[in-house]
């Protein structure tokens, strides 16, 4: 149930003080602020001699969220950091056109030459210091990850795409295949096409990704667009 108490709402209540221990309430700003509460705290009731008491709870800092914590036998709200919500990790473009040979087309090929510098960018710094000019990236940090690639490429062979086999985008992980994304080109041989994955990964400090590109005949050499790759990784967790 709810009660209107001089301006604000209590959420919750009982039917003998008209509040319920840990519910909050609160203050109006256009009307009386209760119990000297500033603009943004909230207020709520305590368990002080069996009875509810309201309590002032302080507006938190940016990106802290509302938390129930345990208070003695009781629970109360409190000001928390998200642990849930990690803003780690990298979204990278191409910087130039990658040709991939003919002759070398059915060899899985590493993406590389990405950059993180805007409009891409690289949160904790890490995911580019070393090994990138290779195509591998290491986190740096334990956790859960959503790994993203597109890759625009366009075919270089000067036959139609039907006679040049289907493309492979490989996801790597420590140097085994974790997952593949297979494409069929249709149209003529230059003509852009766009093959990409999204997935999750649960990756240690020190493991290793990347991604790599392969077509399925010697007749597939391709070049990879620069205008339309990106990778990019987010840790969530």
């Amino acid at each position: 149930m709810s009660y209107i108490i001089d301006g604000p709402t209590l959420i919750g209540g009982d039917t003998t003080s008209n509040t319920l221990l840990g519910s909050l309430f609160f203050p109006s700003l256009n009307g009386v602020t209760p119990n000297s509460a500033a603009i943004g705290d909230m207020m709520y009731c305590d368990n002080v001699g069996g009875n509810g008491h309201q309590i002032v709870l302080p507006i938190g800092t940016v990106g802290q969220v509302l938390k129930v914590v345990a208070s003695g036998p009781d629970f109360i709200p409190a000001w928390a950091t998200d642990t849930n919500s990690i803003d780690d990790g990298f979204s990278a473009l191409l910087t130039a056109n990658q040709t991939i040979l003919a002759a070398a087309a059915t060899t899985p090929v590493n993406l590389q030459g990405f950059s993180a510098t805007a409009p891409g960018f690289d949160t904790s710094g890490g995911w580019f210091a070393s090994g990138q000019a290779a195509g591998l990236w290491t986190p740096g940090t334990a956790g859960k990850y959503r790994v993203s690639a597109n890759v625009a490429f366009s075919n270089t062979d000067g036959t139609d795409a039907s006679n040049i086999g289907s493309r492979t985008l490989t996801l790597v992980v420590n140097g085994s295949t974790y997952l593949t994304k297979t494409f069929q080109p249709t149209g003529q041989s230059l003509s852009v096409q766009q093959i990409n994955f999204t997935t999750n990964l649960v990756l240690t400090a020190t493991d290793t990704i990347n991604v790599q590109l392969a077509s399925s005949t010697p007749l597939g050499g391709m070049t990879v667009q620069a205008n339309g790759t990106n990778l990019s990784v987010t840790r969530y967790v």
